[in-house]
């Protein structure tokens, strides 16, 4: 049967299939495989393919998706997570109109065939034309986290439309270079692998607003890391950093961040800029796990300047200039910021 034009249960070969409306084929949790997939995919016919915008593969059996899957040209939304896929069909590239591409939780080893741009004539010189990705143009969201990645495709920066891109517990290894070359990407959640190095030229994805490179290797950012103003959100933790730019007072976005588990010292938090850090910050993470004493904690302070964040012991405050002296101290919630600071 075909998808019919009420949404409704319809069975095909040995497992069933719900069809929610004309524009959705749902798929998931039946533990199907490739060849069953194949033929429910036959038996709905070209006509009805083309008119899926949604299809839900997750928690099957499957080793791969079949060319049918080109025939989607409406498709907007791909979720096949928790599967068994090894790589991406070459088919994928086909979807023109494919915003969110959901592959967590596979055994994906690379995903170059997102990497390939079209084929194009050969001009009267004999060379060929600009090769410019013209593939998945309206991709803007790839998750890829929990799978067996060991780089990511160089050539992601070309998808003209690709604002997000989660690849979380990968074996990734280093950030190409060109990534950051995107003008339209906005979040970056790269945490759980094995990178050491952030490349140099970071600043020049100006859009970007979140980064996450948690549970990484990383020993240092580069100098110009501070230039992204449009950043709102940094997670560093649990990483090798033993040393930080400066600049982070400009980011004047900035709202969470999070630097705990490092080798940062003492000294070099005091040689910084964060105590300065303007005071619209919400959350400001820095103590446990680096190097300069024990002390009292919270996971999260709110309502506290991120200068009372970094120093934990009132002795190791002496240092720092006061800038609050000779300032009446208020009854609001600047006021009762500082009375828990002395409590701390």
């Amino acid at each position: 049967e075909g998808i019919g034009s009420e949404g409704r249960c319809v069975r095909m070969g040995s497992a069933a299939s719900t069809v929610l409306g004309p524009t959705r084929l749902e798929m998931s949790k039946k533990q199907i495989n490739y060849e069953e997939l194949l033929i429910q995919l036959q038996l709905q016919g070209h006509s009805n393919l083309a008119k899926v915008k949604i299809l839900d593969l997750s928690g099957n059996k499957l080793c791969g998706l079949p060319p049918e899957i080109s025939l989607m040209s409406e498709l907007v939304e791909l979720q096949c997570k928790d599967n068994w896929l090894k790589e991406i069909p070459l088919e994928i590239r086909t979807l023109s109109k494919l915003k969110i591409c959901q592959l967590k939780g596979n055994r994906l080893e690379n995903i170059y065939h997102i990497d390939m741009p079209k084929l194009r004539e050969w001009t009267d010189l004999g060379h060929r034309e600009d090769d410019r990705l013209t593939v998945l143009e309206s991709l803007q969201l790839m998750r890829v986290g929990h799978n067996k990645l060991r780089q990511l495709p160089e050539r992601l920066h070309e998808l003209a439309s690709l604002s997000m891109i989660v690849a979380n517990d990968n074996d990734i290894t280093m950030l190409s270079d060109k990534l950051f070359l995107s003008t339209t990407l906005l979040g970056l959640v790269i945490s759980n692998n094995k990178i050491a190095r952030v490349p140099d030229n970071i600043a020049s994805a100006a859009s970007l607003r979140t980064l996450v490179l948690s549970f990484n290797g990383i020993s240092e950012l580069p100098e110009n890391f501070c230039r992204l103003r449009n950043m709102e959100r940094v997670h560093l933790d649990n990483n090798k950093l033993n040393k930080v730019p400066q600049g982070w007072m400009f980011m004047t976005k900035l709202r969470h961040v999070d630097i705990h588990n490092n080798q940062l010292s003492l000294d070099t938090i005091r040689g910084s800029d964060f105590p300065r850090l303007a005071p619209h910050m919400v959350t400001f993470i820095i103590k446990p796990g680096n190097c300069y004493g024990p002390g009292p904690f919270k996971e999260a302070f709110r309502g506290l300047s991120p200068r009372s964040m970094v120093h934990l012991e009132k002795n190791d405050d002496d240092d720092l200039p006061d800038e609050t002296a000779g300032k009446p101290k208020g009854r609001g919630r600047a006021g009762r910021a500082r009375k828990k600071v002395e409590e701390l």
